[in-house]
């Protein structure tokens, strides 16, 4: 199955995202200063859960979920929690349809929509394909 550049584009974009959040996130809680002055805050506090999968977890719980799996077990895990952030960002987006004044975000959100139920199906398709 040849993939469009976007759904390319937008699975290299979240892997980098996730990698850069799992090298950064240590970091900041290790610099964390104890004085009152100087707050560093640590990627939890300055990236507030928005989002809770179906089974009532935040962002921040599934990114630490990722944290210590490599090989098969990283890329399910992986596929299955982006798959639900999808299904969550979807269920935003058709919100607008009904509630947004401004076109430019209903406009959005059908984009969003297209991409992201592209990306679910071609998640899912790794997964038949891979055994997850």
């Amino acid at each position: 199955m040849r993939l469009g550049k976007g759904i390319v584009y937008g699975v290299i974009g979240v892997i980098i995202g996730v990698v850069l959040t799992l090298l950064v996130s240590p970091q900041m809680s290790a610099s964390r200063s104890n004085d009152p002055e100087t707050v560093v805050p640590t990627t939890t506090q300055a990236t507030p859960p928005m989002h809770h999968s179906e089974d009532g977890m935040t962002m921040n719980q599934m990114v630490d979920m990722l944290r210590g799996k490599t090989g098969d077990a990283f890329g399910r895990a992986f596929i299955t929690g982006m798959i639900e952030h999808h299904q969550g960002a979807i269920g935003m987006a058709r919100l607008t349809e009904q509630n947004a004044n401004h076109e430019e975000i209903r406009t959005l959100s059908e984009q969003i929509i297209a991409a992201q139920e592209a990306e679910i199906a071609q998640m899912r398709a790794w997964q038949d394909a891979w055994g997850y």
